[in-house]
């Protein structure tokens, strides 16, 4: 009986390493995700924007025109990340703002607000406009 505890904690043992040798392969074999900024190239005259030129992760820039971080095209793409309100309507979404490691978070976009970093509470914080456009 012993021995079969024994050959079943191996084979437990071996199965996990297995799995886990498989995950990092997997992951070091994913492409890394790029970041920046939107390229003028990807504006056509009429304003729309060919997602292929864009980037996965989108710079963000806080209200005095730096670099705070970066956000998911998908951002782009679905603006309201599925967000409804109570009678069903789609509704614009809070985004993450990611650090330049693509895994902390910095803060958020939120709708009317812009760039909100953790921490700070986004009703303190006055409403504007907020756009996505070619730089000016």
């Amino acid at each position: 009986m012993r021995a079969k505890g024994r050959h079943l904690g191996f084979v437990v043992i071996l199965a996990g390493s297995l799995i886990m040798a498989a995950a990092a392969v997997t992951v070091a074999g994913s492409p890394v995700p790029s970041k920046g900024r939107i390229p003028d190239s990807a504006w056509a005259s009429t304003g729309a924007l060919d997602l292929s030129q864009v980037p996965d992760y989108i710079s963000q820039l806080g209200r005095d025109g730096t670099i705070v971080g970066y956000t998911s095209k998908v951002a782009l793409t679905d603006p309201t990340g599925g967000a409804r309100d109570a009678l069903g309507r789609p509704m614009a979404a809070t985004w993450p703002v990611f650090a330049d490691d693509l895994k902390t978070v910095v803060g958020h976009l939120v709708p009317d607000k812009g760039f909100i970093p953790v921490g700070v509470d986004p009703a303190s914080v006055d409403s504007f406009p907020v756009r996505v456009a070619p730089a000016p």
